[in-house]
């Protein structure tokens, strides 16, 4: 599956995202959630301003990191969460937050985008119990409704993560790849994470099936849409085992003109690593006019994208070049447990810094009472 792809060259610390959880509140009790939210033991806490501010300083000055990313709980619960968004943004880094939409409006849209926040994800699936899905709206229908919102305030990018499960898969790839193509002007990303059992109830066990394997994703995809992916993380056990597999598609709402070869995945990538000193994790616009792409038209791929696009403007279905965008996606394949040992991604960017040390964000709820002393320690003075 990954020969001839881009191996990300993501390192402990030299990678493009850092990982905050201002809180772990949250409005939603989604079945498997990552942080346990869904049981009853869970406590949910703020954490102190100082401390994550003291955090975001680590990750810049020992990760080199290009985006924070923000996540929880939901992180607009978090009452100082402009004064977070600012502080990061001043440092210069792209501003990736994670939320699931249900205490997002028009005002606080507007007010995260004005202190920095470069693209908002979403998460809305068939397995939430929220109040804004009924028999009256489908999940299709709410996420159309975020893209509208979205089209009415300039400045900031939208994306979509959709869990998969063996039970739903297929369906849940064609109609989130639809709407997002539909909506590819404002959605600039998607990521389909593969369910996997971290600390689950009994009962979710048993609603939620976890052996969906990243090549059957990848197989539904290619025969839905043409998806090539170009770029991947190893697995810490297997080299040739991918835990995150990109892809770029290109694409106006009319029509999908194809998608980044590895070749220029790579080549893209790695500019941008040459003129910044970082690698890049997330984009501040997602427009891409037609002759960007002529700068490497000795790549096949593109030169057949650039045809198309031409021919688009020609026979009038669009009106001119800043009718095109580009939309990453990402399929992502959760922590495994093999024995007493997990087997996670190679370069992870999801690390979190708990009890001072930087730990898989995804597993931290089977990490916080074991020890932890093979991960990296973690030292920041007060600010």
């Amino acid at each position: 599956m990954i020969k001839n792809l881009f191996r990300l060259p993501w390192t402990e610390f030299d990678n493009p995202n850092g990982w905050i959880e201002p809180t772990t509140y949250c409005n939603l009790s989604c079945p498997g959630c990552y942080r346990s939210i869904d049981k009853l033991s869970h406590k949910p806490e703020h954490q102190p301003l100082e401390e994550l501010l003291r955090q975001i300083d680590w990750f810049v000055a020992h990760r080199n990191i290009h985006t924070l990313s923000i996540s929880g709980g939901d992180p607009i619960l978090y009452p100082d969460i402009l004064e977070v968004v600012k502080y990061a943004s001043n440092k210069k880094l792209k501003v990736l937050l994670y939320t699931n939409g249900l205490a997002l409006n028009k005002k606080l849209l507007v007010a995260l985008r004005d202190a920095g926040v470069t693209q908002f994800l979403l998460h809305i699936d068939r397995y939430q119990s929220r109040p804004d899905l009924n028999e009256l709206t489908s999940v299709t229908e709410l996420k159309q409704q975020f893209c509208d919102l979205f089209r009415t305030v300039e400045g900031t990018l939208l994306g979509f993560i959709q869990p998969l499960s063996s039970d739903h898969y297929q369906e849940d790839v064609a109609s989130t790849s639809n709407i997002a193509r539909r909506n590819i002007d404002v959605v600039s990303l998607i990521v389909f994470t593969l369910y996997r059992e971290v600390c689950w109830e009994k009962n979710v066990k048993e609603t939620i099936a976890t052996n969906l394997t990243i090549k059957e994703v990848v197989d539904t995809f290619k025969y839905h849409d043409g998806f090539i992916p170009a770029a991947y993380l190893p697995s810490t056990d297997s080299s040739s085992d991918p835990t995150w597999l990109f892809g770029a598609r290109i694409a106006a709402p009319q029509k999908l003109l194809g998608y980044f070869s590895p070749r220029l995945y790579r080549l893209s990538h790695m500019k941008y690593r040459k003129k910044t000193g970082k690698y890049l994790f997330i984009s501040q616009k997602n427009i891409l006019k037609t002759n960007q792409l002529l700068k490497f038209f000795y790549i096949k791929p593109v030169m057949k994208i650039w045809l198309r696009s031409v021919l688009l403007r020609v026979t009038g279905k669009v009106s001119n070049q800043r009718t095109i965008w580009f939309q990453t996606i990402l399929l992502l394949r959760g922590p495994e447990k093999k024995g007493a040992e997990w087997d996670l991604c190679a370069g992870c960017p999801d690390r979190i810094i708990f009890t001072n040390r930087l730990l898989p964000s995804c597993i931290l709820e089977d990490l916080k009472n074991k020890d932890n002393s093979k991960y990296k320690s973690v030292e920041h003075n007060d600010r």
